[in-house]
C-alpha cells in the first residue's frame, strides 16, 4: 500500500489528548492559536517563566539606559543625608 508523500510525512497522532487548564475550568471557544499557546505554557512552565523573566529584565535594562541617556536622574532621595 503506497501513501501519498504528504500523508507519509504527517506525524502520528498523539496517544492521548488532555484538555488544557482553561478548558477544564469551563472556558470554551478559544481560537486554535491561543489553545496552542496555553498548551505550551502548561507543558513547559519553567521554560515559560524563564522566558518572561528574561524579557522583563531586558525591558528594564532598556528603560533604565534610555532614562539615563535622557538625563533623568535616579537619585537616592530619602536615603541617607
Amino acid at each position: 500500500m503506497r501513501l501519498a508523500p504528504a500523508e507519509a510525512m504527517r506525524p502520528p497522532a498523539p496517544d492521548h489528548y488532555r484538555r488544557t487548564l482553561l478548558e477544564r475550568l469551563g472556558i470554551q471557544g478559544m481560537p486554535p492559536a491561543l489553545r496552542m499557546i496555553v498548551r505550551n505554557l502548561e507543558r513547559r512552565p519553567l521554560r515559560s517563566a524563564l522566558a518572561v523573566l528574561g524579557i522583563a529584565t531586558a525591558v528594564a535594562i532598556v528603560v533604565y539606559e534610555a532614562a539615563r541617556q535622557l538625563g533623568l536622574a535616579f537619585d537616592n532621595a530619602g536615603h541617607g543625608a
